[in-house]
């Protein structure tokens, strides 16, 4: 009886000790990254928060652009992006206290006014929206892109490398 009694015994004690041995040596959690996913920083400025709005909103659109059965959600995208084109429109560029001091207001001035040509290209889009024409709402997103592309290019601060 006793001999039965110490092989459960033993056979128990890799059951009851493993729980406290893993738990000792177990890593602790990975703390979550600071900031938004993908390692992006997170808008400090007017105008960063507004390009954020802007940037959030096309890509839910290019989602639904195709779909003339969302056209009133893409409608309201559409209000999203124009209303924050429009604020950033009056803001500076952080990258213009980096311009010399001589081309500052010009690099300002560039800014503001590729700012209306983005708006008058989600008019465009708003416009076709409307219309349930959904084939020159693609081709008009894709416009916005390809203007927001070109204006990152110019007026977006270069990331360090």
């Amino acid at each position: 009886m006793k001999f039965h009694t110490l092989a459960y015994s033993l056979l128990l004690l890799p059951v009851l000790v493993a729980p406290a041995v893993a738990a000792q040596y177990a890593q602790p959690p990975a703390a979550a990254p600071a900031g938004p996913p993908g390692g992006k920083e997170a808008p400090d400025t007017p105008l960063a928060k507004d390009m954020h709005k802007i940037g959030a909103a096309i890509k839910k659109l290019r989602l639904q652009i195709k779909d003339s059965v969302s056209n009133e959600s893409s409608l309201g995208l559409v209000a999203e992006i124009r209303a924050a084109a429009v604020a950033a429109s009056t803001e500076t560029p952080a990258f213009a206290a980096d311009q010399p001091p001589e081309k500052r207001a010009d690099f300002v001035a560039d800014f503001q006014s590729d700012m209306k040509e983005f708006i008058g290209k989600v008019d465009a889009l708003a416009a076709a929206l409307k219309a349930n024409d959904n084939a020159a709402a693609v081709d008009g997103l894709k416009a916005l892109i390809a203007a927001e592309k070109e204006g990152h290019k110019e007026f977006r601060k270069p990331r360090p490398q």
